[in-house]
């Protein structure tokens, strides 16, 4: 019997499983994550730092200035503070226009991102100001303004109706300006310049928060130096100001209460100034959320008064809507003689008065005003030559519509009298309308008249030179209102006699 067991060959192993491929995502994933905050540290305190910042944006800042802003260290944290060491911008002439040893903000930029203005503290450490006029009419402050002027206007959309909101939420806890100087420099020529410095400036504002009541205090001393080549005009002064007020904000953040006072003194005066030694001026403010009770600029010598501006009259802080009353009463030339000073001018007897009253309406976009102005024996005294005195009376009623775009005169008319004779006049026609809009309404024409007649030149030689020495001038001029007053016209004629 054959044998049935036969061999056969063994059956090939099982092929092994191949080995599961890894996911690699996850990890690749993981390190563009690493980078990118790695990236975004590395960015932060590059962009943050003191180098970025004094390569990178203040170059910028000059660029955009057309002046040259720097620092020597800068300390950025953008989520609650900046500190500038240093700070300094710098034009044309040896004088920087700005200088500060520190400039300090602390705050807390979410809160600000959430409708909070939360400021810790805002801080000017000794800042020095130097404004400089150079005897042909230029200023160390001329690159900037034409810098900003030679930009291209941007184009602005037409306002949207605002939607009620949230009223802004203030928080300010400290802001301070210490010891700072702010200085004016006008030069003639080698040997003359005027000078008017204002310095140790310290002005402190606390605590202003919606609901609350801050402070805000203020403290400074002034000196005068002026030298011109006019020997009349030559003179110094110094005073002291120093003040105190209370703040305090509704809960719409609008001003409700200002209560508080600030006084002048002037503690010596020489030479042309030498009529406002001892002169002083307190400005007392007291106003309610309905009603300024009083706003009054007072003028004195000692403990006499020389007169003083004041206002006071119903007015609602929400709407802006009330009426006030303007005067100004008895401002003699112990004050007037401040302005005229530097040209050596005194005011002699001259007196002003001027009762007006200012309603507002319309959430304050209608302003109407009806009022009259007195000027009582003005005299004008220079190098040893005084013009007779001149009285002038002028009476007004004006209505300003701001959202109208156009104001209405409804009466003017001016008188001036000289020698017991008139020498000035100025009168209406009819109401006159002045449209800067596009609305036309149909009004007729009206013209302003304006003479001038027979005025003897030789009175007023100290003030318009030899350009005619001698004779009398008459001025006439009209303006023309038509269109409701979209077409203005003038007519000026004039001639001297000699």
């Amino acid at each position: 019997m054959a044998d049935t067991n036969v061999n056969k060959p063994a059956s090939a192993p099982a092929p092994a499983p191949a080995p599961k491929r890894r996911r690699r995502w996850p990890k690749i994933l993981g390190i563009v994550f690493g980078v990118l905050i790695l990236l975004l540290v590395v960015a932060y305190f590059v962009g943050t730092s003191s180098a970025f910042f004094k390569g990178v944006i203040l170059p910028k800042v000059s660029a955009s200035l057309n002046a040259k802003v720097t620092v020597s260290d800068a300390s950025i944290s953008p989520f609650k503070q900046v500190i500038l060491k240093d700070f300094k911008v710098e034009t044309t002439g040896p004088d920087p226009l700005v200088t500060a040893p520190e400039v300090r903000l602390r705050y807390s930029l979410m809160d600000i991102i959430g409708g909070n203005i939360h400021v810790d503290e805002m801080a000017l450490v000794s800042p020095t100001v130097t404004l400089v006029e150079n005897p042909d009419g230029s200023s160390n402050l001329d690159p900037i303004t034409k810098a900003q002027s030679q930009k291209p206007a941007e184009k602005k959309e037409p306002a949207k109706p605002e939607k009620p909101g949230k009223p802004m939420q203030l928080d300010l806890r400290k802001i301070a300006m210490t010891d700072a100087t702010v200085r004016k420099i006008k030069i003639y020529d080698a040997g003359h310049r005027d000078s008017t410095e204002i310095s140790h400036i310290n002005v402190s504002l606390d605590d202003i928060k919606n609901g609350q009541t801050g402070k805000l205090t203020l403290g400074a001393d002034v000196k005068v130096d002026q030298h011109p080549p006019a020997a009349e005009g030559r003179g110094s002064l110094q005073a002291k100001v120093d003040g105190k007020f209370n703040i305090a904000l509704s809960a719409t953040a609008k001003p409700s209460v200002i209560q508080g006072t600030t006084h002048l003194a002037v503690t010596d005066a020489k030479g042309a100034l030498a009529e406002v030694a001892a002169l002083g001026a307190n400005f007392d403010c007291d106003v309610s959320p309905t009603e300024v009770k009083q706003v009054a600029l007072r003028f004195l010598k000692g403990q006499t008064p020389l007169g003083e501006v004041r206002v006071s009259g119903p007015l609602n802080q929400e709407t802006m809507e009330g009426k006030l009353k303007v005067e100004v009463l008895n401002i003699d030339k112990q004050v007037l003689n401040l302005a005229g000073a530097k040209s050596g001018i005194d005011f002699g007897p001259t007196t002003i008065n001027s009762t007006n009253e200012i309603q507002l309406t319309k959430s304050g976009k209608m302003v109407s005003a009806v009022g009259q102005f007195n000027l009582n024996k003005l005299t004008l005294t220079r190098a040893n030559q005084t013009t007779p005195p001149l009285d002038l009376s002028a009476n007004y009623d004006v209505t300003v519509d701001v959202a109208g775009s156009n104001a209405v005169l409804k009466t003017f008319q001016v008188i001036g009298t000289q020698k017991g004779n008139p020498v000035m006049k100025g009168d209406l026609t009819s109401p006159m309308t002045i449209n800067w809009g596009n609305a036309a309404s149909a009004v007729g024409d009206s013209t302003l008249n304006f003479n001038v007649n027979r005025l003897e030149l030789a009175d007023w030689k100290p003030f318009i030179g030899d350009v005619a020495p001698a004779g009398t001038v008459n001025v006439k001029l009209q303006l023309i209102s038509q269109q409701a007053g979209k077409l203005l016209n003038f007519d000026f004629s004039s001639e001297i006699r000699t």
